[in-house]
């Protein structure tokens, strides 16, 4: 969780209850509760874009 927080800065807290909630994906190697915990890049690159929230104004906002 270290490596999402430092590469997309979201918090760990965030990731964990993702996790726990069954939101994100993930696999334990380690099979035990407190193993580490790996997500792949695809799967929270997929969570963040099916919550992205387009401009509505302002430079970035789509035109029509």
């Amino acid at each position: 969780m270290n490596d999402v927080e430092y590469e997309y800065g979201i918090p760990g807290s965030t990731v964990r209850r993702w996790l726990r909630d069954g939101v994100l994906p993930h696999s334990k190697p380690g099979g035990k509760a407190k193993s580490h915990v790996l997500i792949a890049r695809v799967d929270l690159d997929a969570l963040l874009a099916a919550s992205r929230v387009e401009a509505t104004t302002g430079p970035l906002a789509a035109k029509s």
